[in-house]
């Protein structure tokens, strides 16, 4: 037998073979937990809810308050700093309640208020002094000097309110009310809910 030949020159590159099937093999661990985002922006700031017009929990309303009570009779109290009464609602929120016999409002929606009042004292040589109470308490006093004039009286007040709570004009003294023109008024509404 004779001796081994040389080694031939390597051949060409085939081509690629076709792909084999996935393996199965066990899954990995759990990576570790990433670090946390950076914080969005904040978001707009929303509507105050609506208050309960009862003072109890659960009954909420939207509802509003206010009136303009305007005298044009002539008052004399019967005793020092009686109510003074009106005549006419000129304007009314639905559901407000305002007594017109002794001129009280009685408020229903819990809020801080604003009260404005004006009356004119009577030509008699006596003082007149108003003042604007709120649960008998004084608030805001008004005052016109004992001469034989006319003199307006006013006043104004920002307070809050609470469910039952009234407010009047206790006067002392003799009140103008005016044969066709309004001199004597008593105005409130409520500037926002509590």
């Amino acid at each position: 037998m004779g001796l081994n030949g040389l080694i031939g020159e390597p051949g060409a590159k085939g081509d690629h073979g076709l792909k084999g099937e996935q393996g199965v093999g066990l899954q990995g661990r759990k990576g570790f937990r990433g670090l946390p985002g950076i914080n969005g922006l904040r978001g707009e700031k929303g509507e105050h809810g609506a208050t309960g017009h009862t003072g109890k929990a659960g009954e909420c309303s939207t509802r509003r308050s206010a009136f303009t009570a305007m005298s044009k009779t002539n008052f004399s109290p019967t005793s020092s700093w009686d109510p003074l009464p009106f005549e006419e609602l000129l304007f009314s929120e639905e559901g407000v309640d305002f007594n017109l016999n002794n001129g009280t409002f009685t408020c229903y929606v819990p809020g801080i208020y604003v009260f404005m009042f004006s009356a004119q004292k009577t030509t008699h040589e006596s003082q007149l002094f108003v003042q604007l109470r709120k649960n008998s308490d004084g608030l805001a006093t008004g005052w016109a000097p004992d001469v034989a004039k006319y003199h307006q009286v006013s006043g104004s007040t920002v307070v809050p309110m609470s469910y039952g709570d009234q407010v009047y004009l206790a006067v002392h003294g003799h009140v103008y009310g005016g044969t066709y023109k309004y001199y004597t008024y008593f105005n409130g509404f409520m500037l926002y809910e509590i």
